[in-house]
């Protein structure tokens, strides 16, 4: 059972372009809640970390923008 999902952290970068990474964010209350303590370079790093934590993923990653 999933209790936290990897979300693609996209931001604008300088210059033009986005700024791209992943990071693990456990479910509180069904909504993902992040921790940007980390920034990982792949989806399956994130997950990795995740499961070091104690958590559980599933494959499915979520984008989300960081203004």
């Amino acid at each position: 059972m999933k209790n936290a999902v990897i979300l693609r952290m996209l931001s604008d970068a300088p210059g033009g372009g986005l700024r791209t990474w992943f990071e693990f964010a456990p479910l509180v209350n069904g909504r993902p809640r992040r921790r940007p303590d980390h920034m990982m370079a792949s989806a399956e790093s994130a997950a990795r970390r995740a499961r070091a934590h104690g958590f559980e993923t599933d494959d499915e990653v979520i984008d989300y923008r960081v203004r």
